[in-house]
């Protein structure tokens, strides 16, 4: 039977600065010293946990060790074969190149903060956040972290992007997405999440997936516009050893 591990988060502690792990709880969860002693041996900061909302055993388990609850995670899925529209390439779409960082930067910055887990209690924050998500598009743009952008462009500006991870032969995952903000209600959205079911006929993939936070309704409605349905709900939980962090 699978126990609990507590791992660091390398590139979440690089990028912020503070030690930041990841609870995977497996079958159980760890009594209250020994999380504080693996905190502060390895000196972390934050631990993240992400269960099943349907678990209540957990959860309760993770409340007791003073975890509080951040915001869920929404996975959706559509199947290539039942989209409901016409998933053509459109010709606005294009995969982005290194010299289109600046304008997709002007575009991302500022859309994430607001409903993003990272913003929790100030424990980062709101520049930070918004750094965080220029950093995947920028990943994104140079194949780092997912594998390419698309972006949306309009009069010759950038309208939006959504950052693409082709698992082949099985899905097709949209990591970020974005619209700027003059050109949101216009269909630039929609236009991203069918590029990326085209994508995803071309080579025959099965499935186009994605996830979002509970609180990012907007994100939630597009995707379910194009056929994707929610999977199981699970829930964010952040434990803050007070030790460390109050030092911060």
């Amino acid at each position: 039977m699978a126990q609990h591990t507590i791992r660091l988060l390398e590139w979440d502690t690089e990028f912020f600065g503070r030690r930041i792990a990841r609870l995977d709880a497996g079958s159980s969860v760890p009594g209250a010293a020994e999380l504080e002693q693996c905190c502060r041996e390895e000196r972390i900061e934050l631990v993240q946990a992400c269960v099943d909302m349907k678990d209540g055993e957990a959860i309760s388990a993770l409340e007791e060790l003073d975890f509080h609850f951040v915001d869920t995670r929404i996975p959706m899925a559509g199947e290539v074969k039942d989209y409901p529209g016409n998933s053509g390439s459109d010709p606005c779409i294009t995969v982005a190149e290194e010299r289109d960082i600046p304008a997709l930067r002007a575009v991302c910055h500022g859309s994430f903060a607001e409903v993003s887990r990272y913003s929790w209690r100030g424990f980062f924050p709101p520049a930070q956040v918004d750094a965080f998500y220029d950093t995947w598009l920028e990943n994104g743009v140079r194949g780092k972290h997912d594998d390419f952008c698309f972006q949306y462009l309009r009069a010759g500006k950038v309208a939006g992007f959504a950052t693409i991870k082709a698992h082949e032969k099985r899905e097709v995952y949209i990591g970020i997405i974005a619209v700027a903000p003059a050109f949101r209600g216009n269909g630039v959205g929609d236009a991203l999440v069918r590029q990326a079911f085209a994508y995803a006929a071309e080579r025959k993939i099965p499935v186009v997936s994605s996830a979002t936070q509970g609180r990012n309704s907007a994100t939630q409605k597009l995707f379910s516009r194009h056929g994707m349905r929610m999977g199981e709900v699970q829930g964010w939980y952040y434990y803050e050893f007070s030790e460390l962090s109050d030092q911060s």
